[in-house]
């Protein structure tokens, strides 16, 4: 559950969604909820809708899926919400609660590589549209 809404990542809708149907739950680009000072809050608004309007956001999400499938990590955090919703004792009511239970171990349990090849794939297309 990345990740992915306003929880970070990209990651995070995006990874319950197959790559067929990341572009219809793409709504915006959600960041870190770490408020930011107005000038910082303006450039990532500023990336975020380049990024939205070059396509590139919609890549760097697809990626993103697919390195999270071949990890395992998907399937590793389904079977954690699957556990936590047939767990009377969880008292899992609806989706907030069974978020609120899952985010911190899914967000920790993202494989090491795959943050690396990501924020290396953000970096790439960061730098070429500064070139441009």
């Amino acid at each position: 559950m990345p990740a992915a809404t306003n929880s970070s990542s990209s990651t995070s809708n995006s990874a319950s969604a197959s790559p067929s149907q990341s572009s219809s739950h793409l709504t915006s680009p959600t960041c870190s909820t770490t408020p930011l000072p107005p000038s910082d809050a303006l450039l990532r608004a500023d990336i975020n809708r380049r990024l939205l309007e070059s396509g590139e956001y919609e890549k760097l999400s697809s990626h993103l899926t697919l390195l999270l499938r071949e990890s395992g990590w998907r399937e590793s955090t389904l079977h954690t919400c699957n556990r936590l919703l047939r767990d009377p004792s969880a008292k899992v009511v609806n989706y907030q609660t069974l978020y609120a239970a899952v985010e911190r171990d899914a967000m920790e349990g993202v494989d090491g590589q795959v943050k690396v090849e990501v924020v290396r794939k953000i970096r790439e297309v960061l730098e070429g549209m500064v070139e441009a």
